[in-house]
């Protein structure tokens, strides 16, 4: 079985060839014009619009938990989400210029569907704490040369890989939040389940 999304982008590629064919003549019409892509939209779209929230005794025993510890992304992950209510994709595009520790002030940048636009969140105080000390770690990752990339720091994601590079979203979930949630199951199996 073909995933839908591999399908679309099989059907794109398609698409091109016969527009290639119809081009040059050699076909009088694309017969992958008919055909309709996939929806990606997930079934229960509906249900998903309105935010959940994770009560904070829940937050804590992730955030403290082994497992966390085991997987430092994680916990900046978490403390990110939960702190500022971002969403996922505005935490992966979240660069170190965006954050003014100065002004209480982090400048979210919306995705290029939703026209990009900025949006300033104010910063807790423990999360400016919390801010100051990972931005002091990066940076000192950053010129140590550990990171394999040549942008300078303040362009460098908040939330990277061991190269400087800003996880995929395949990447974040498989080899950071699966592994994580998989390991908290089995530490703290009474209130976690997957």
């Amino acid at each position: 079985m073909v995933h839908k999304e591999t399908a679309n982008k099989l059907l794109g590629v398609l698409r091109g060839i016969f527009n290639f064919a119809h081009k040059y003549d050699y076909i009088t019409k694309n017969p992958a014009h008919m055909v309709e892509r996939y929806s990606l939209e997930p079934a229960d779209k509906d249900m998903l619009r309105e935010p959940v929230y994770i009560p904070r005794g829940v937050y804590e025993a992730m955030i403290h938990s082994q497992a966390a510890r085991r997987h430092p992304p994680i916990r900046q992950v978490l403390f990110l989400l939960y702190h500022t209510g971002m969403r996922i994709g505005e935490l992966r595009r979240l660069r170190w210029a965006d954050i003014d520790l100065g002004n209480h002030i982090i400048h979210v940048t919306a995705s290029p569907q939703k026209g990009g636009d900025r949006d300033p969140y104010m910063v807790s105080r423990q999360l400016r704490v919390y801010m100051a000390i990972s931005k002091k770690m990066a940076h000192q990752t950053h010129d140590s040369g550990r990171w394999k990339t040549e942008r300078p720091f303040e362009q460098a994601p908040v939330v990277c890989n061991g190269n400087g590079n800003k996880f995929s979203y395949s990447n974040l979930f498989h080899r950071v939040w699966r592994p994580f949630l998989q390991e908290l199951a089995q530490e703290k199996g009474d209130v976690f389940s997957i």
